[in-house]
């Protein structure tokens, strides 16, 4: 990713705010119309856009997948054939292989619960995170991954609006005199989420996307899994890119 201006580097901590939480969302429930338009509309492909190296084909293909099936969406048929996509190869009693843990992926015994859960367990509350059904829902599912990533990332927004306070006529300012304290949490917040990635998410989101490809390659779950796959891996270039903005613009 080429080097950021700082009012660039904002847009991209917006981007993957937005593009981690309509990941969670897509995962964490049966579709509906609101979530459908987002998925479709142009925030979420700008947002992709500005997060990404290279275009994202998988959601080229998924906006083709979604145009054609528009009558679909319509109030009367309420989303029946995506519900029934949902239950089939996200959350029914047989998955064919495609289980939304990571431990299913990072484990030889390919079971729930395992070390690596107990693992992305440790990740989330060393930066406060804890989930409020903990034990019933593992805690690597892809939707409580994405929405961990999320929660930093919106975070990490905040604390990069302390460190680089903008001005009211929409000029930035240089970072603030006494923003030391912030500025070493924005960094330990980058570091976080890159770590994270590295350990756990580029780990197995993109064989997971596969398998949903096996069992049903032109559905909209396979199709949002590759995007997000493709979204994360990209991801580690976006938080270097931040990163080194960040540091550039520090006051020494």
């Amino acid at each position: 990713m080429e080097p950021l201006t700082r009012d660039d580097a904002r847009l991209l901590l917006t981007a993957r705010a937005y593009l981690y939480e309509l990941a969670h969302t897509v995962f964490s429930g049966e579709p509906d119309e609101r979530l459908i338009g987002a998925i479709a509309n142009d925030f979420t492909d700008g947002a992709l856009r500005l997060a990404t190296d290279e275009p994202n084909d998988a959601y080229d293909r998924l906006r083709v997948y979604l145009a054609d099936r528009a009558p679909v969406f319509t109030e009367g048929n309420r989303l029946d054939e995506l519900k029934s996509s949902y239950m089939r190869l996200v959350e029914g009693p047989d998955l064919n292989d495609a289980y939304p843990w990571e431990s299913m992926y990072v484990s030889h015994r390919r079971l729930l619960f395992q070390k690596s859960t107990l693992e992305v367990r440790e990740a989330y509350r060393e930066f406060g995170y804890e989930l409020q059904e903990r034990g019933k829902v593992p805690d690597d599912h892809l939707s409580l991954e994405c929405a961990f990533m999320a929660k930093m990332a919106e975070k990490t927004l905040e604390v990069w609006d302390v460190v680089f306070p903008g001005q009211e006529d929409g000029a930035s300012k240089s970072a603030s005199e006494d923003a030391f304290a912030p500025f070493e949490e924005l960094r330990r917040l980058l570091d976080g989420q890159e770590r994270f990635l590295n350990d756990h998410a580029t780990r197995w989101f993109s064989l997971y996307a596969a398998d949903l490809g096996k069992n049903d390659e032109g559905s909209m779950y396979a199709l949002v899994a590759n995007m997000i796959a493709a979204f994360v891996r990209d991801d580690l270039s976006a938080i270097a890119a931040v990163r080194s903005c960040a540091c550039g613009g520090r006051t020494q």
